[in-house]
């Protein structure tokens, strides 16, 4: 499911370092680590990928169970990001 939606959306996955970069530029805050799928706040199981036109940045794809859309578009106000919720593509 990882490569479909990879295919779908054009995009590529990134290194440890990338990841740490990426989690900085969206949450301000620099980790020393990577945590992968781990939980944190909103995000659960979360993937970070890199389009492969670079001017459009990173995407982050989560896995929350039953979202609180109200503080998805909190979230979203706050960084700067478009939340977008896949209703049709299956989990993986």
């Amino acid at each position: 499911m990882i490569a479909e939606l990879m295919r779908r959306r054009q995009l590529q996955t990134i290194s440890e370092r990338q990841e740490l970069t990426a989690y900085q530029n969206v949450f301000g805050v620099r980790l020393r680590w990577r945590f992968g799928g781990a939980h944190s706040g909103l995000f659960d199981h979360t993937f970070y990928f890199r389009f492969c036109d670079r001017t459009k940045g990173y995407l982050l794809a989560t896995h929350p169970y039953d979202p609180n859309r109200e503080e998805w578009a909190d979230f979203s106000s706050k960084h700067g990001a478009h939340i977008e919720f896949a209703e049709d593509f299956p989990s993986w």
